[in-house]
């Protein structure tokens, strides 16, 4: 009730954000974003967004011009490992990104396929795990689904049935585990749209299973410019792992896939809330840089957004 009221009770107001855009001397740029500093706490709401204008403005008038001088560098290697199988839940929050289905299609979608088609396993579930003896079935679903849905291992990888990801777990697994392609091959064709649609996005969630892990070398930068902080990151590539399943655009049906898939998100082993920047040049601890301006970004606090398990009051 109280998380109710706060969604009927919120208004969208502005925040503010500034960018410094940074030269070496060789002419490279790159940009970073201010951090805050607790004196600034006063202007700020409870996820440490700047609300009042004049301060946000008043950092841009104080950096533009002015010298700055990397204090922190922090380099890593890092690794993501696959997203987890879906649960209903689940699907139904990506399949509203993705498809823009209601979680009242998604459910009905999904007893089609599992009990006309009999292509995915029972679809009411809030599992995303698996029972470890059911890892034994993988080179079936495996084969079941490169011979009927090819197109999403194309250009890519094969998967690797010997592979073990943390989704079988028995001890996560609940009245029924996470809801995954049977070992029947699909006949695509003989599929509505959004069959096909959530048929496939299940498909390639499970394939995703049988890669390793996504790793990536990442860098942190941290700029001070006349007292302030401003910090930016950036990521290299280093082993795709299961992200080549999601890294091409494809289209399903009429409905093109986004480059970057909302299923990253459940993944934990990673800060994807942080922004990253493409590409940084060489850069090393102490480089002086010149900040030739600072940048102020308004944005508008987003809608709350009621909690996931709320999406079972549709069924």
């Amino acid at each position: 009730m109280r998380r109710d009221e706060e969604i009927a009770n919120f208004q969208s107001k502005p925040f503010y954000e500034v960018l410094a855009h940074l030269a070496t001397q060789k002419q490279e740029t790159f940009s970073a974003k201010w951090q805050p500093s607790e004196a600034c706490l006063p202007y700020m709401d409870e996820e440490r967004r700047v609300l009042v204008r004049g301060l946000a403005q008043n950092v841009v008038s104080r950096i533009s011009d002015k010298s700055a001088v990397i204090t922190q560098l922090v380099s890593k290697d890092k690794k993501q490992h696959p997203p987890l199988p879906y649960s209903l839940s689940a699907l139904q929050i990506d399949a509203a990104k993705r498809f823009g289905m209601s979680a009242k299609d998604v459910l009905d979608t999904c007893q089609s396929l599992y009990e006309r088609h009999k292509l995915i396993t029972y679809p009411r579930s809030d599992s995303r795990y698996l029972p470890v003896e059911q890892h034994g079935l993988a080179p079936l679903v495996l084969k079941a689904i490169s011979g009927g849905a090819a197109e999403l291992l194309q250009q890519v990888d094969a998967p690797d049935h010997r592979l073990k990801s943390k989704a079988w777990d028995d001890k996560k697994v609940d009245a029924h585990h996470a809801i995954v392609p049977t070992e029947k091959t699909a006949n695509l064709s003989s599929l509505s749209l959004r069959e096909k649609q959530l048929y496939l996005h299940i498909a390639r969630q499970y394939l995703a299973q049988f890669y390793p892990a996504y790793c990536y070398g990442e860098t942190t930068v941290q700029v001070t410019i006349e007292g302030g902080l401003f910090n930016t990151k950036a990521r290299q590539d280093k082993s795709l792992g299961w992200k080549q399943l999601f890294a091409r655009q494809e289209s399903h049906g009429n409905k093109p896939i986004e480059k970057k898939p909302a299923e990253e998100s459940t993944s934990k082993d990673d800060d994807d809330n942080d922004e990253f920047i493409g590409q940084l040049p060489p850069l090393t601890l102490g480089q002086l840089l010149h900040c030739t301006r600072g940048e102020l970004l308004e944005k508008i606090r987003s809608r709350l957004k009621p909690l996931p398990m709320q999406l079972y009051l549709a069924l």
